[in-house]
């Protein structure tokens, strides 16, 4: 299985993964990504079932500013500006939704935000698997 993690068409430039956890009920991975903060939801042929956004959907309910991933920002690991050794030239997602740390348990999907750090959950949806929309 091959994973592509995209949004709208726009591939990692290189932060990478943060997690994978396994969802065995829905027979499904839920896979952090540290650029955007999004965490995908896969089935087991590495096609992608949608996104959650902490940094806009989970924040807002604890009455925090939401905070958007900027699609125009981006890394080039042939600048010399970019350093393998240095997170900071990483293009990491904004740590208000730095998601990873990623576990199922239940019929919830925890996990950490590197702001913090701290630990939120949101429900997977018993029928379908899907993001239930109710971060906490």
């Amino acid at each position: 299985m091959l994973l592509a993690i995209v949004l709208d068409d726009r591939g990692n430039s290189g932060a990478g993964l943060g997690n994978i956890a396994f969802d065995s009920l829905h027979e499904q991975l839920f896979v952090s990504d540290l650029e955007t903060g999004l965490v995908h939801r896969f089935d087991l042929d590495g096609n992608d079932l949608g996104q959650f956004d902490h940094g806009m959907e989970g924040r807002p309910v604890k009455e925090l500013e939401a905070v958007s991933f900027d699609p125009a920002t981006g890394v080039d690991i042939e600048s010399a500006d970019f350093d393998p050794m240095d997170p900071d030239t990483w293009n990491l997602a904004a740590s208000q939704r730095r998601v990873w740390g990623l576990a199922v348990h239940g019929e919830r999907l925890y996990y950490a935000v590197g702001e913090g750090p701290q630990v939120w959950s949101v429900g997977i949806d018993a029928q379908t698997g899907a993001f239930a929309g109710d971060p906490r």
